[in-house]
C-alpha cells in the first residue's frame, strides 16, 4: 500500500466549524488576524427555470447515446457494457485537483475524467454538475467523448425487448422485458426499472431509495430521494439540450449552449459562471479544449485524432498525459513532478490479465474474468489477493495471500445477508420489512450482538433496538421532507432539530442543561455562522470555489485566514498564534514552514516516484523510510540514526521487526488479520516481553471482540453485554445505562444528567457550560475556553492550574501546555509533523519521538539521550520500551478506559515517554490529548461533546467497547484493524444515526476537522494511482 502525505495532511489550520462571512478585506477588520476578501452570493438567487419540461421535448441532442428513442430493435449493451465507473470496476485513480480526477480501468483500459463545475448543498440531495470524459464512450453535451453528469446524457433507450440505461459516466446496463411486461434487473445492478401506467419510467435505487424518473422516450425528468426531495431537469424545446436544473430548494442552475448544441456555460443560482467550456472547432465533432472554473482557473485538454484526451493541465500547471493503444485502451499515464521528471505508470493488456508497472518500475498483475471483473491481484513480490463473485456480480469472497477467505452471502433479492471470517465468526443481516425489502431490519455482528430497526413509510429509520438489552436505544421522528425532527436516546432524552423553509438545519436543541446551537446560511446553503450554546457566534467566509478562507468573531475580529493554490491545496494558514505556509508536488506535501514569535521552522517531506513518503526532516532530526516492491515499509531510520527493519507475511500483515542492537519483535496474527501475540526477544534469544490475545470464547466460538489478554504479569478475561459493551475486565466491572453512559466502572460510581454529562463521580461534582464543555469540578477548578471552544486555562481561586496555546482553532495542535498537579508544575512544548508528534520539551528537557508511516510510535529518545524502541499493540497503545541492548526499560499497563500505570524497569524512560494509551500524548494529570477534545480516564469519557455528531453518545468513549474500538482523534471511534473493516462491510446499516441529520454533522466532519499537520495525516494511493493491498479486508 502506498504511503503518502497529501494535501489533506497539510491544511495546517482548520476552522472548528465551516461557514461564510460577509465580504471583507484586511483593512476592514479591526484587530485580530487580517482576513482575505471573501465571496458571498446575493441573498436572492435565480428561482426561474428556463426551457420546457422533459415530456414536452421530442428531439434528442446531436450525438446522443445509443438509439434515438423508442425502437423495435433488440436491446444490446455489448459495445458499451463495461465502460464508465461502477463500484466493482478495478479503477486506478489519479487526483489532478480537488475538482478534477482521472481514472483508468485496469480491466479494459477505459479512461474516465470527471471535472466538477459546482456542488450546491440541498435538502436530501445535493446538486452537482460534472463534465465526464469517457475514452470509449459517446459524445454528449460537452462534445466528442464528453457528457454532462445529469440531464440529457442520463437517459433510457427503449426497444421492444427491453430498456438500456445510460448513466452519467458512460456505464450501460440492459433491463430485458419479462413476459409479464416487467423488467429484469441486470447482473450487478441494484435498482428496479418500472414502466408506469402513463408510459413513463422510474429507476429506483435499492440502497439509497433514490428514484430517477424518465419520459416514455427515455429523457430524464427528475431525481428524487426517498422522501421526494427532487432535482428537476428542463430542456430547450428546439433541440433537447439542457436548459436548467431546479434543485431541492427551488434554486435554478442554467446551461447555455452554443450553435452546435454544446454546453458553453453552467451558471449557478447566484449568477456566476461556475463552468465555462471552450471547444476546438465548430461542428458535431467539436472537442472540449478547456474548462474555466468559478474563480477563473482554467483546466486545458488536448486530444488525438480520435478525440481521446491525451493531456490535462490544471490551473496550477503541470501536465498529465495519457497514451492509448490501437484498441483505444490507456497504456500510459504520466503525472508531473516539480523536478520536471514525470511519474510514469504503464498498462499492458493480455487476454485475461493486465500488468501495471508503477512509477517505481514495480510490476503488478491483475487477472480479469469474462465480465471484466478483477478476480486476482498479484503484487510485485508475487503475493496475491483474490476475490470471487456471486451470480449477481457481488463480491462472494475475498482471499488473502495466506489463503484465508472472508465470505459473503446474499438473499434472493441480492441483499447482503451474512458474512464469515476466516476464523469462523459469522455475521448476519435480515430483511423483513416487505414495504422496504432492501433495508436491513435485523443485524447480528460477529460477536452475536443483535440490533433491530424499523422504518417509516418512506424508509427513514424510526427505531433502533438492542435485542440483547431488550430496549430501544434510539428513536427518530421526521419532518414532511424527511429531515430528522427529533432524536431520543435510550433514556428517552430528546434532541430537537429546527429548519428554515428551504430545509437548512438552523437549530439543534439538546436536552437541558445544554443550550441550543444555531446556524445561518448563505443563499447557496453554505454555513455562514454558528452560534454555540454559550451564545458565542463565529462567522465564516469562502472563496468562489467554496474553500473556507476566513474565520471571525461576531464583531469581525479575524480568528484565521487560509489560502489555496489552483488545485485546492491549502498553501497558507494564519491564526493569532502562528502562521503556516505549505508547498506541494501535485497534492503531495513537500514543505511546511511555521512562523511564530518572530522565528520560523520548517518541516520537509520527500517522496519516491510512486508517492511513498521517504523522508521527514524537522527540528527533531531526519527520519527515513524504505519500502519493498509492494510498497510495504521495510526500514525506518530514526532521528538518532537507528534502523528498524520490518517483515510481512504474504497477506501484507506486519509480522516482525528487527530492532536496533539486534533485538527482535514477532507479531502473530490470526487468519482474520487480527493481532494475536507480540513477543520481543533480546539479541541472545531471551524473551523480554510478551502479550497475547484471544478472540474465542471459552467454548471455542470465534467472535469479533477480544475475549482475553495474557502478558507476563497476568491474564485478563473480558465479557460484554447484549449490546457489545464491556462489562467485565478481570476483577473490574462496568455497567451502562441505555444511552451508553457508564454508571459504574473501575470501582467508581457515575451520575449522569439528561444531556449525558457526568455530573458526579464518587465525591467529585462537575458542571458544564451551555456548549457542553466541562466547566467546573469540585474539588478542582474553573475551566476557561476560547471562542472556538479550546480549553485555554483552568483556575482555582487565584491559582492557575492549566494553560494552553494552540496553532489551530481547535485542540488538535497544541503548541504549549502548562499544568499543575499536586503542586508540581509541568510545561510541555510540542513539535509535530504530518505523521505525529516528533519532539516535546517537558520542563526544558527534550524527548524525540519516531513514528512509522501509520503514525504508530516506534522509538523514543529520552531526555538523557537514551534510545528506546516502542512496542505497541493494534490500537497504537505503547506496551513497553526496550533499549538497544535488548533490555526491557519500561512497561505500561492500562485499564480498558485508559488509566495508565507507567513502570520504570531500567532507568527513567517510562516517565519520559508520554505517548501511551491508543498512541495519544498523556499529560502529568493523566488527561490524554485525543485530538479535537480531551479525554479524562478517571471519568472514562471525553470532557467535551462529539464535534462531528457521529457518535451515538456525545461524551461516552468508543461506544462502550474500548478494547475493540478506539478514538485517538476525538472525532469518531473505529473498530480495530482488519477484522474491524470486515465487520463494517458485513453490518451495513447498523449505524445508530439512521437518517437525515448529516447536513451539518457531515459538513463539520469533512470540512473543519481535518488538520494540516494531523497525527493521522497519511492517505493511500500515490502518484501512480495504484493501491494494492493483499489483506483480506
Amino acid at each position: 500500500m502506498l504511503r503518502t502525505i497529501r494535501a489533506a495532511a497539510a491544511g495546517v489550520l482548520v476552522a472548528v466549524v465551516p461557514a461564510t462571512a460577509s465580504p471583507a478585506t484586511a483593512a476592514e477588520v479591526s484587530g485580530g488576524v487580517p482576513l482575505p476578501v471573501t465571496w458571498t452570493p446575493p441573498a436572492q438567487v435565480n428561482r426561474t427555470p428556463t426551457g420546457v419540461p422533459a415530456d414536452q421535448v421530442t428531439q434528442r441532442p446531436a450525438e446522443a447515446r445509443p438509439g434515438s428513442g423508442p425502437s423495435t430493435r433488440s436491446v444490446t449493451c455489448a459495445t458499451f457494457a463495461r465502460l464508465g465507473i461502477q463500484p466493482w470496476f478495478p479503477m486506478d485513480r489519479y487526483p489532478i485537483s480537488d475538482r478534477t480526477e482521472l481514472l483508468v480501468n485496469r480491466a479494459n483500459g477505459n479512461a474516465v475524467i470527471t471535472d466538477r463545475a459546482l456542488t450546491v448543498k440541498g435538502t436530501g440531495l445535493d446538486l452537482s454538475v460534472n463534465a465526464v470524459y469517457n475514452s470509449r464512450g459517446f459524445g454528449g453535451a460537452f462534445g466528442k467523448l464528453w457528457t454532462v453528469s445529469s440531464g440529457p446524457d442520463v437517459q433510457l433507450d427503449v426497444s421492444a425487448s427491453g430498456v438500456i440505461v445510460q448513466d452519467q459516466t458512460g456505464y450501460c446496463s440492459e433491463y430485458l422485458k419479462n413476459p409479464d411486461g416487467s423488467y429484469a434487473t441486470p447482473i450487478g445492478a441494484h435498482a428496479t426499472l418500472v414502466k408506469l401506467a402513463d408510459g413513463k419510467y422510474t429507476l429506483s435505487q435499492h440502497a439509497s431509495g433514490e428514484t430517477w424518473s424518465f419520459t416514455g422516450a427515455g429523457r430524464l425528468i427528475s431525481q428524487a430521494d426517498r422522501n421526494g426531495n427532487s432535482l428537476t431537469y428542463r430542456y430547450n424545446a428546439t433541440d433537447g439540450t439542457l436548459a436548467s436544473i431546479t434543485d431541492t430548494q427551488g434554486r435554478v442552475t442554467t446551461a447555455t449552449t452554443n450553435a452546435d448544441g454544446r454546453i458553453s456555460a453552467i451558471t449557478d443560482p447566484a449568477g456566476l459562471v461556475a463552468g465555462g467550456y471552450a471547444y476546438t472547432e465548430p461542428g458535431l465533432g467539436s472537442r472540449l479544449s478547456s474548462i474555466t472554473n468559478r474563480n477563473g482557473g482554467k483546466t486545458t485538454f488536448t486530444q488525438d485524432d480520435m478525440g481521446r484526451v491525451t493531456s490535462v493541465t490544471p490551473p496550477a500547471g503541470g501536465t498529465y498525459t495519457l497514451t492509448y493503444d490501437s484498441a483505444g485502451r490507456a497504456t500510459q499515464v504520466k503525472a508531473p513532478n516539480s523536478d520536471g521528471v514525470p511519474s510514469v505508470t504503464d498498462y499492458a493488456y493480455g487476454d485475461t490479465t493486465t500488468t501495471v508497472t508503477d512509477p517505481n518500475r514495480h510490476q503488478s498483475t491483475y487477472t480479469i474474468d469474462d465480465k471484466q471483473r478483477q478476480t486476482k491481484a498479484t503484487d510485485a513480490l508475487g503475493h496475491t489477493r483474490a476475490q470471487s463473485w456471486s451470480a449477481n456480480g457481488d463480491v462472494a469472497s475475498v482471499t488473502d495471500g495466506m489463503n484465508n477467505s472472508v465470505t459473503y452471502d446474499y438473499d434472493a433479492l441480492n441483499n447482503l445477508k451474512g458474512g464469515k471470517l476466516p476464523t469462523s465468526a459469522t455475521a448476519s443481516v435480515g430483511y423483513t420489512d416487505t414495504a422496504h425489502p432492501h433495508l436491513p431490519t435485523q443485524v447480528s455482528d460477529f460477536s452475536g450482538t443483535k440490533v433491530s430497526k424499523t422504518y417509516d413509510s418512506n424508509g427513514n429509520v424510526k427505531t433502533v433496538r438492542s435485542d440483547g438489552l431488550g430496549a430501544d436505544v434510539a428513536k427518530y421522528t421526521y419532518t414532511a421532507t424527511g429531515l430528522v425532527a427529533t432524536k431520543a436516546d435510550g433514556n428517552g432524552n430528546i434532541t430537537r432539530y429546527g429548519y428554515d423553509n428551504a430545509g437548512n438545519l438552523t437549530t439543534v436543541t439538546p436536552p437541558a442543561p445544554l443550550k441550543p446551537t444555531a446556524y445561518t446560511y448563505d443563499s447557496l446553503s453554505r454555513v455562514s455562522s454558528v452560534t454555540d450554546g454559550n451564545g458565542v457566534k463565529i462567522n465564516y467566509g469562502y472563496d468562489k470555489l467554496d474553500h473556507i478562507v476566513a474565520v471571525s468573531t461576531a464583531d469581525g475580529t479575524g480568528l484565521a485566514a487560509y489560502g489555496y493554490d489552483g488545485i485546492g491545496n491549502r498553501t497558507s494558514a494564519r491564526t493569532a498564534h502562528a502562521e503556516f505556509t505549505s508547498t506541494y508536488n501535485r497534492q503531495l506535501l513537500t514543505r511546511v514552514t511555521r512562523t511564530a514569535g518572530g522565528s520560523s521552522q520548517a518541516t520537509i517531506y520527500s517522496h519516491d516516484r510512486a508517492g511513498n513518503v521517504t523522508g521527514v526532516e524537522d527540528p527533531s532530526g531526519r527520519t527515513l523510510y524504505g519500502y519493498d516492491a509492494a510498497d510495504q515499509l521495510t526500514s525506518l531510520t530514526d532521528q538518532a540514526g537507528k534502523v528498524t527493519g520490518y517483515g510481512y507475511d504474504n497477506a501484507g500483515n506486519r509480522t516482525s521487526a528487527s530492532l536496533p542492537g539486534g533485538s527482535t519483535q514477532t507479531i502473530e496474527v490470526d487468519a482474520s488479520g487480527r493481532q494475536k501475540a507480540i513477543t520481543v526477544k533480546n539479541p541472545g534469544g531471551g524473551v523480554v516481553f510478551s502479550s497475547s490475545y484471544r478472540y474465542t470464547r471459552t467454548d471455542g466460538t470465534d467472535t469479533g471482540q477480544i475475549q482475553a489478554r495474557t502478558d507476563s504479569a497476568k491474564s485478563t478475561r473480558y465479557t460484554y453485554d447484549g449490546f457489545g459493551r464491556l462489562t467485565q475486565a478481570g476483577t473490574r466491572g462496568y455497567a451502562y445505562d441505555l444511552a451508553g453512559n457508564l454508571t459504574s466502572g473501575d470501582g467508581r460510581t457515575y451520575t449522569v444528567n439528561t444531556a449525558n454529562q457526568m455530573t458526579k463521580v464518587d465525591t467529585t461534582t462537575a458542571t458544564y457550560d451551555g456548549a457542553g464543555n466541562l466547566s467546573t469540578t469540585t474539588p478542582g477548578g474553573q475551566a476557561h475556553y476560547s471562542p472556538t471552544n479550546q480549553l485555554t486555562s483552568i483556575t482555582s481561586g487565584t491559582d492557575t492550574l492549566f494553560t494552553a496555546t494552540y496553532d489551530t482553532l481547535d485542540q488538535t495542535q497544541p503548541d504549549t501546555i502548562s499544568e499543575t498537579t499536586d503542586g508540581t508544575t509541568t510545561s510541555h512544548a510540542f513539535t509535530r509533523t504530518a505523521i505525529g508528534v516528533s519532539r516535546t520539551v517537558v520542563n526544558g528537557a527534550a524527548t524525540n519521538y519516531t513514528h512509522d508511516t501509520d503514525g504508530k510510535l516506534t522509538a523514543v529518545t529520552d531526555t538523557t539521550g537514551k534510545h528506546h524502541n516502542a512496542i505497541v499493540d493494534s490500537q497504537g497503545s505503547v506496551l513497553a520500551l526496550v533499549n538497544d541492548t535488548g533490555q526491557l526499560t519500561a512497561r505500561y499497563d492500562y485499564t480498558p478506559y485508559g488509566t495508565t500505570a507507567a513502570t520504570n524497569v531500567l532507568g527513567s524512560g517510562a516517565e519520559a515517554n508520554r505517548i501511551r494509551w491508543i498512541g495519544t500524548y498523556q499529560l502529568a494529570s493523566g488527561i490524554s490529548l485525543t485530538g479535537s477534545r480531551h479525554y479524562n480516564p478517571v471519568y472514562s469519557r471525553f470532557t467535551q461533546p462529539d464535534p462531528t455528531g457521529q457518535e451515538p453518545n456525545d461524551y461516552a468513549y468508543a461506544q462502550g467497547d474500548p478494547l475493540n474500538r478506539s478514538d485517538p482523534s476525538g472525532n469518531a471511534s473505529a473498530l480495530n484493524g482488519c477484522a474491524g473493516a470486515v465487520v463494517g462491510v458485513a453490518l451495513l446499516g447498523v449505524a445508530l444515526l439512521g437518517g437525515g441529520i448529516g447536513l451539518v454533522g457531515a459538513f463539520i466532519a469533512a470540512d473543519t476537522l481535518g488538520v494540516g499537520l494531523a497525527i493521522t495525516g497519511l492517505a493511500a494511493g500515490g502518484a501512480g494511482g495504484l493501491t494494492i493491498d493483499s489483506k483480506a479486508c
